[in-house]
């Protein structure tokens, strides 16, 4: 018999053999390694465990950039198309004005992850220039759209 463990929904089931991969990939990254910002850093450890739970994740357009410039450059800059973020009101304007024209369904999902991680910055960090997110149904609606098209 299998066992499951729950989480988010989003991420739906984990079978307890891949929870296992997951515990051990752990345990030796926290044990056998040293970080590194450009030899061994958190993507790394995330392609590593992707590799190993035999996942595929495969970004194109401006979120393949992004890993790149944040593995090979420990470049963490809100850059999408020769543009820079500098506030949560920068992000939101462009996003509000582009989002429809946006075809590259990994640009949204950059975009996305750039509302969230500026959210998360407000949040944990009081940063009054990453937040407060005004208009997060907006946001929700744009993720829920993508959901839907995975």
């Amino acid at each position: 018999m299998k066992k499951y463990l729950f989480f988010d929904p989003k991420i739906g089931v984990v079978p307890s053999k891949q929870l296992q991969i997951i515990a051990q990939k752990c345990v030796s990254w926290n044990k056998d390694f040293h970080y590194s910002p450009l030899s061994r850093n958190c993507q790394h450890f995330i392609d590593e465990m992707l590799e190993a739970l035999d996942l595929k994740f495969n970004p194109e357009g401006e979120f393949e950039k992004f890993l790149d410039r944040i593995v090979k450059y420990t470049d963490d800059r809100f850059l999408f198309q020769e543009r820079e973020f500098f506030s949560r009101q920068d992000l939101d304007q462009f996003a509000d004005q582009n989002w429809v024209k946006i075809s590259n369904v990994w640009d949204k999902r950059l975009l996305i992850c750039y509302s969230d991680m500026m959210n998360n910055m407000y949040e944990n960090n009081h940063d009054e220039k990453w937040g407060p997110m005004k208009n997060k149904l907006e946001w929700d609606v744009r993720e829920y759209a993508l959901v839907r098209t995975d």
